[in-house]
């Protein structure tokens, strides 16, 4: 379990980063989700048994296309602050589209969602004071 302190933090950052995305009519990233995973490949004397954790919303992409075709993007600009750091995506028109991918803690899973074609651009706003940037908030136009 998380100490009380880590909980507020990522709550903090939850609400910030949903309430930010419905503002630009895009996608939300839900705050968490549940997952069921298999190991493939393991030894006949090791025995896997899952968690049941939820995992929490950590990290953003963006990709031109489905996300499955594995064309994701790199931010058109940074902005580095003491304890934050500005990525900025600019999208052009694209027949493909452009997708918004969430990733969580602890998990390989992402789940994804077309953006609105009326979508030209995208700021991520990360967290610095974790050893891994985590997104605290998402803001498209």
């Amino acid at each position: 379990m998380f100490p009380i302190h880590v909980c507020l933090i990522l709550a903090m950052i939850l609400l910030g980063s949903h309430s930010a995305l419905a503002a630009g009519n895009a996608p939300a990233c839900p705050p968490e989700i549940q997952v069921e995973q298999k190991v493939i490949g393991l030894a006949t004397d090791w025995k896997e048994s899952d968690s049941q954790r939820e995992h929490r919303f950590v990290n953003v992409m963006f990709s031109e296309g489905e996300p499955s075709n594995q064309v994701i993007l790199a931010p058109a600009r940074q902005k580095k602050g003491k304890h934050a750091l500005v990525n900025a995506w600019v999208f052009s028109p694209s027949a493909a589209g452009y997708w918004l991918s969430c990733a969580y803690s602890g998990t390989s899973m992402v789940v994804s969602q077309r953006l609105p074609e009326k979508i030209t651009s995208c700021e991520v706003e990360y967290d610095t004071n974790f050893s891994v940037p985590v997104a605290k908030r998402v803001s498209c136009r």
